[in-house]
Parts: C-alpha cells; structure tokens; sequence
C-alpha cells in the first residue's frame, strides 16, 4: 500500500518574523560584544508597546460614550474624536517649544468646552485609563530587552510623546517592563523631540556620556535613524 512521505519540518513563521529576528541577532550580537557601548535606547510605541488601533486618534472615539455618561459632553464618538485632534494640534501652534504634553492639549479642549478643572481632570483620567486598557506588548521585545540587560548594558527608553516619564511607565508595567521613570526620556517632559536630535543631546548632557557609547533601536526612519546619527549615534530601524 502507497504511503505518503512524510513532509519536512517546516518553520510555520511568517518570513516578515523570521527576517526580524535575523535582524535582531545580528544587530545583538554588534553591540553586546561592543564594550565602548554602555548604553541601549529603545523606542517605546510601536517598538516595545503598541495600540490596537489602525492610527492612534482613532482611539478618542472610543472615550466619548463614556465622557456623554459623565455629563462631560454630547458630541457623537466622530465629533469627540476630531476636537481631541485639533486641540493637539492647536496646542501644537500655541507651544513655543518642541513638545506638548497631555495636559496642554487637555487645557485646550477645557476651553473650548468650558469645562472646570474637576472635569478636566476626569477627561484626561479617562483618556489614560483608556491607554492602560489598550496597550500590548509588541511580540519578543520585553525578552529582547532582557538580553540587552543580561548582557551588562544600560537600559533606556527614548519617546517623542504627550505623555510624560511616569506615565509612560506606567503603561509600560502594564506590559511587563520593568522602567524606573529615571531610565524613560519622554519629549513631554523635556520639551525636545528625537525628531530634531535635541533630545538624544539632551539625554547625553544628562548622563554625561558620548554618542559613541549609545545605541538606539527604534521605528520611524527619521526621528529614530537620522537624527541620532546625526549626532554620532548608531542606531537600527527595527521594522
């Protein structure tokens, strides 16, 4: 009787994941033997974390059946979702600085609205306990980040976000990372972005170390590659 051969083990992963994970023991391998290297950067949103929504705004609109049963507004889920746009955007012209926080953008949407600082209060809480809800780890990277710590480098977090340091840590726990708010540098806090390598600088002044002693891991082509090498630092785009 006919039997069928039996098929080779195939690895079932997607090329696009086993691709990555090349990169990544390439780019490990570089920098854990390199012992000029003291310290390792990472991204935060799409590099360790991410939101399950296809563009973060689009996640407002999920605020708003809560912020109409608080007596907070009557805008539809659309309508809510494009003032909490503009108001970033506005608090974007009014700031004389590179970065906002969460709170500027908040004090906008509060004037536009009348709102008191109580209800103020409640709408920003409510947008943070959203992020909280939301929030996932991005797959391999809390163990990726271990080696780097297993094998003797520095840790950090580098983000250009609304959000500040404590706050990012805390969305950060909620994903199993382990940060003191000392190792996260969130442009909120700062008030410099990557984007224009003010904050990269600003973080080496800090910690009174030299761009060839850096490492940075991040997403986006710009604020995470050619920024920090602009200023001497080697960096990968991670995706």
């Amino acid at each position: 009787m006919f039997k069928a051969a039996k098929s080779r083990h195939r690895n079932s992963r997607p090329v696009k994941d086993q691709l990555k994970e090349m990169l990544w023991r390439r780019m490990y391998r570089n920098f854990s033997l390199d012992e000029a290297i003291h310290t390792i950067s990472f991204d935060v949103f799409d590099t360790l974390i991410t939101r399950p929504w296809f563009h973060p705004f689009d996640q407002f609109a999920a605020i708003a059946p809560r912020l109409r049963q608080l007596g907070l507004c009557s805008m539809s889920d659309l309508e809510w979702m494009n003032l909490r746009h503009d108001s970033d955007r506005e608090a974007r012209k009014r700031a004389s600085t590179e970065e906002v926080s969460l709170p500027d953008i908040y004090s906008v949407i509060a004037e536009r609205l009348g709102w008191t600082p109580q209800q103020t209060a409640q709408a920003y809480d409510l947008e943070l306990q959203r992020e909280l809800k939301d929030i996932r780890p991005i797959a391999h990277a809390l163990e990726r980040m271990n080696q780097v710590r297993a094998a003797g480098k520095d840790v950090i977090v580098t983000s250009d976000t609304y959000f500040s340091a404590a706050e990012l840590a805390l969305l950060l726990q909620r994903c199993g990372y382990d940060l003191h708010p000392d190792s996260i540098f969130a442009s909120a806090d700062h008030r410099l972005t990557k984007a224009t390598g003010r904050l990269f600088s600003a973080i080496l002044e800090k910690r009174k170390s030299h761009p060839h002693q850096f490492y940075h891991i991040g997403d986006q082509p710009v604020s995470d590659g050619r920024a920090p090498a602009n200023l001497g630092i080697r960096s990968t785009i991670s995706d």
